[in-house]
């Protein structure tokens, strides 16, 4: 398999993949959704990517490049948001998301990037009392 960065095409495409099927994209596993599942959606995923212009990689490769999709898009989403919740006085932000990377953002719960609000957590911690 290659050690090539994957095009841009493979990448939209990946993402939607990823749109298409939340429990792929979120990683969480249960009982009607396994391991075993997640692999063969993967390999499938892998099948179609490998058939576009760009580089060649396995299904676990594919799933890590999405997986490092997804952390970068988190960290740089959170270190925005963190300036712009800044005082004002400094220098504008030069983070910038890309366009993969704000695609990936709609996919991510919104709790992974700025954290749980505090009106959130009262209301969870009332439904468990």
């Amino acid at each position: 398999m290659s050690k090539s960065r994957p095009t841009q095409f493979q990448m939209r495409s990946l993402v939607k993949h990823m749109t298409k099927d939340p429990l792929l994209c979120a990683g969480k596993f249960s009982q009607s959704f396994t391991h075993k599942i997640a692999q063969k959606k993967w390999e499938i995923i892998a099948a179609e990517l490998y058939a576009l212009p760009g580089t060649e990689k396995s299904w676990d490769k594919w799933k890590k490049i999405w997986h490092d999709t997804r952390s970068t898009t988190k960290t740089k989403a959170a270190a925005i948001k963190k300036h712009i919740g800044g005082t004002g006085s400094g220098p504008s932000c030069s983070i910038e998301l890309i366009e993969i990377q704000q695609d990936a953002l709609s996919l991510i719960c919104p709790a992974s990037v700025s954290g749980i609000q505090l009106n959130q957590l009262l209301t969870l911690f009332l439904k468990i009392m």
